[in-house]
């Protein structure tokens, strides 16, 4: 049982850190990566409006720019070219009534292919990330090995210094064991369970694995809906 369960948690590596790489990738993956996420070096409230004038005033990317605040003092940049993120981060450093703000780039692509390749085989990163609204997940399409239980979260590790975590969800993750993490079935049938002779064994995997479904419109504006004649 003992040597089973060590195993078991052996195979996930979850609290290894994953050290984000910064390797020179191809123009597709770079094109994903135009965004920055910029915080000032004080505790007086900046004003939103006041900063976007100014950074667009100083800045004066070709290809636009939408500016977001972030709450606490940050704010993203989304640039539609990689010149003028270059431009703004060769500019450095940057300050606003006399204010150094940090500049962070977000490598997000390359970020996704890092996590999916850990979760798995990396298959597709989605360009929604990307688009709209700041959110707090990422979306990634792996391969997954399911001889192997589940991967719940990872440690990450900045180059520069500093460690987070994150946390995983499965879109349309089927039945899974809460015992091993493994997929195509439950704690009852669970060979750890039976290893264990009717003792007590702990249940390291819960629903929270499974993402909540996403709706999908199919109105007019569906990506599926081609136009023509009526």
């Amino acid at each position: 049982m003992e040597t089973l369960r060590a195993n078991l948690v052996g195979s996930l590596d979850e609290e290894d850190d994953l050290v984000l790489e910064h390797s020179v990738e191809d123009e597709a993956h770079q094109a994903t990566s135009f965004c920055l996420v910029g915080r000032f070096l004080t505790d007086q409230t900046i004003n939103y409006t006041a900063i976007k004038n100014r950074m667009l005033d100083i800045w004066n990317p070709v290809k636009g720019v939408i500016i977001r605040t972030l709450g606490e003092g940050r704010f993203m940049f989304e640039f539609y070219h990689s010149l003028d993120v270059a431009r703004v981060m060769n500019g450095l450093p940057w300050t606003f009534n006399n204010h150094l703000m940090l500049l962070h780039h977000l490598q997000r692509a390359r970020f996704g292919r890092q996590i999916g390749n850990f979760l798995g085989t990396f298959l597709e990163y989605d360009k929604s990330n990307d688009l709209g609204a700041w959110r707090n997940y990422m979306r990634v399409r792996v391969n997954v090995d399911v001889s192997l239980p589940l991967k719940r979260f990872k440690s990450i590790r900045k180059e520069g210094g500093g460690s987070f975590w994150i946390t995983f969800r499965y879109e349309k993750l089927s039945t899974f064991c809460f015992v091993c993490g493994r997929v195509g079935h439950t704690k009852s049938f669970c060979e750890v369970k039976y290893a264990a002779n009717g003792g007590e064994v702990a249940q390291g995997w819960d629903i929270t694995l499974r993402a909540l479904e996403r709706r999908v419109g199919m109105g007019a504006n569906s990506r599926w809906l081609r136009g023509g004649p009526v």
